[in-house]
């Protein structure tokens, strides 16, 4: 008899496995803030730095002429590429936003078909007060199943946890190529957590369907 213990045990599964971890991006929230100010003032200090070049140059000989242009060009490419980074960095921002959206979408239909499974096992016992042998076995290898991609999503939160970790680091230090690699992989993990959750959701319908 498959009794209503198991029923639970499917039920934790489901629950286990949506909460596996939720994303919470402080990237472009309060923190984007910071982010800008830290890339600000490294902008700001290069620009002193010029300056700089430029007064001591009304003090010094013409020998000190190309080294000052040397320095200006030098400052000129490091603000592009200050200026490139953060546009990398906002259109990871948006890509990171849209993905947990749409992780946030097939978590809900999960939820449905697990609210769903749930009816249709409390009206199986309900009419007939046994479960055969055959249905055991697909309800216990459907928790299995469940089990594993549980551990899956366990992992790929651990790496989010981790690069976001990273990421704080490198914003606080006002590496902009840094954040950018922490948030490229982030994507990535992201991309790999969601497509896991997608299986999820195909096994939870399969299953629904064939009983």
């Amino acid at each position: 008899m498959f009794k209503l213990k198991n029923i639970l045990i499917i039920l934790i599964s489901c629950m286990l496995m949506l909460g596996a971890g939720r994303i919470t991006f402080a990237v472009g929230q309060s923190g984007s803030g910071s982010q800008s100010d830290s890339l600000q003032n490294k902008s700001s200090s290069s620009g002193q730095s010029t300056e700089k070049v430029s007064g001591q140059t009304n003090d010094q000989g013409n020998g000190q002429t190309t080294q000052k242009g040397s320095e200006t060009e030098q400052v000129k490419g490091n603000s592009e590429a200050l200026q490139a980074g953060k546009q990398e960095f906002n259109r990871n921002r948006e890509l990171i936003r849209l993905t947990t959206e749409e992780t946030t979408r097939v978590k809900a239909q999960i939820e449905d078909c697990s609210e769903d499974l749930k009816l249709h096992i409390q009206n199986r016992l309900l009419d007939r007060g046994n479960i055969s042998a055959g249905e055991m076995t697909r309800y216990k290898a459907m928790i299995q199943i469940l089990s594993q991609e549980r551990e899956i999503l366990s992992v790929h939160q651990g790496k989010i946890q981790e690069q976001l970790a990273l990421l704080c680091q490198a914003r606080l230090q006002g590496d902009i190529e840094a954040a950018n690699t922490s948030m490229n992989n982030i994507r990535a993990e992201q991309q790999l957590r969601l497509l896991e959750l997608a299986k999820i959701l195909q096994n939870l319908k399969n299953f629904s369907v064939s009983n």
